[in-house]
């Protein structure tokens, strides 16, 4: 669906109340970010500024250099590469003014907890993501149980949505009884060994439930 065929309302009624994914194109046409978040222009911004790109096991954010982080995409050979994630790019000191390379789009409407609590109180809600081949995320449900809308602004990422079912809990979703003992929560894993047997098991072959 384009951008340009859809009013607030009509993406409140069909899409937000009833938690229905959709892919919207054309949402940034006119970005700044189309332009400026190319690793040439990001790296004349921010080369020496850090980014978080892991956490230790006291929780602990690690963080390197844009730099640093750049070469390691385009050289890195690891099965689960780091995957820079900037949760609160409003706090960072210097990448902060990315926000205004780009604009959320108008079906949205507002944003409710800085509608609610204000921009200083409002929980995170403007990440910052680089990913390089075989990175990515465990499957998670949002934080606080929002709904996000996620913008590429170059190369691809592959999504895997899961409706609300009634009988398939957390645990099933994430391919817990389909996971070998070499395998663990890593996207790679996911993709390419856990989520085709979680699909045979509990999908049209199975329960029909996915």
């Amino acid at each position: 669906m384009n951008i340009n065929d859809i009013t607030f309302e009509q993406f409140q009624e069909k899409y937000e109340k009833g938690d229905k994914p959709v892919i919207i194109t054309g949402a940034s046409k006119g970005w700044k970010a189309k332009k400026q978040w190319s690793f040439k222009n990001l790296l004349k911004r921010f080369a020496k500024s850090r980014f978080k790109v892991a956490e230790d096991d006291d929780g602990t954010k690690l963080k390197v250099n844009l730099a640093e982080y750049i070469e390691y995409v385009f050289y890195n050979r690891d099965d689960s590469p780091l995957y820079l994630f900037e949760s609160c790019l409003e706090e960072h000191p210097e990448a902060k003014i990315m926000m205004d390379d780009y604009k959320p789009a108008e079906c949205f409407g507002t944003d409710l907890f800085t509608e609610l609590f204000g921009e200083a109180q409002a929980p995170p809600h403007r990440w910052f993501l680089i990913g390089p081949k075989r990175s990515g995320s465990e499957v998670h449900q949002d934080p606080l149980g929002t709904s996000a809308w996620n913008c590429s602004t170059s190369g691809r990422k592959r999504w895997v949505m899961i409706p609300p079912t009634p009988g398939l809990d957390k645990k099933t979703v994430r391919g817990r009884k389909y996971t070998e003992d070499h395998e663990d929560d890593e996207a790679i894993h996911y993709f390419d060994f856990i989520l085709p047997r979680l699909k045979e098991a509990e999908g049209p072959a199975g329960t029909n439930q996915i």
